[in-house]
């Protein structure tokens, strides 16, 4: 499981429109992660990640304190362990 707590609203806040490097790694609300990230179109193939799952992202209330700010939100995406591929284990033992 990951879990994340954050009072940024910009990471629960679906994105404007524009290409910016990071778009298919944004956590904004209603988004799903599934697939092939890439960083920048694929112009960084090292920041490369394929997730094996599928992962909606559903940010829910956690805590309203006063002021700006003040509210913040938890995300929490639930993984199932996936055993790694033979070339893994073999690489490892």
């Amino acid at each position: 499981m990951a879990l994340l707590v954050s009072n940024e609203a910009d990471l629960w806040m679906p994105p404007e429109q524009g290409n910016t490097r990071d778009r298919a790694f944004r956590l904004h609300e209603g988004r799903t992660l599934a697939g092939q990230l890439l960083w920048s179109g694929g112009d960084y193939t090292d920041n490369t990640r394929t997730l094996r799952g599928t992962y909606p992202l559903n940010w829910q209330p956690y805590s309203q304190y006063p002021g700006p700010r003040g509210e913040f939100r938890y995300l929490a995406v639930f993984t199932e362990r996936v055993s790694p591929g033979p070339a893994a284990r073999h690489e490892a033992g």
